[in-house]
């Protein structure tokens, strides 16, 4: 078998153990995906989960690419020919989702993004929260005054 015929197929094991790990993220309530099919605030919020998870799980890709590429099966002198085989399929993997071969190199730094637009978000609900709660807090409070003011 050679190098490519091989590579091809150690991608598509990995391809096969992505999507297992999807499967079990779907099952066990990854947090991304079920904000993202769950949660009811604005869509273009949702719609940052969704893309962060896609994009972990991109980058899970590559992750076991390399873990495999590094193992101590395979000899030093051909790592960096297989290195530059699952580069270009990985390329061509994320292509087939929409993303530029750049992208992939920009993955993490993607992922942080969204990570920080997300709980920059959270830390806005929460702030947000905290000032419905002080509106109610004065309502009742000004409620309670108005009903003391009519029994005098």
């Amino acid at each position: 078998m050679n190098r490519e015929d091989y590579a091809l197929k150690k991608f598509a094991d990995i391809m096969k153990d992505c999507r297992e790990q999807m499967v079990q993220d779907v099952l066990h309530g990854n947090n991304d995906l079920y904000h993202y099919l769950l949660c009811d605030r604005n869509l273009k919020v949702r719609e940052l989960y969704l893309r962060r998870y896609e994009l972990k799980w991109i980058a899970l890709h590559w992750q076991k690419s390399r873990e495999l590429i590094e193992t101590k099966d395979i000899p030093i002198s051909t790592r960096h020919e297989l290195l530059k085989i699952f580069l270009q399929i990985h390329q061509d993997f994320i292509s087939a989702w929409g993303y530029s071969p750049m992208d992939g190199f920009f993955i993490d730094a993607k992922i942080d993004s969204y990570e920080i637009l997300i709980s920059n978000d959270q830390k806005w609900q929460e702030m947000l929260e905290g000032v419905q709660l002080s509106i109610l807090k004065a309502n009742k409070a000004l409620e309670k005054q108005i009903k003391e003011a009519e029994n005098l």
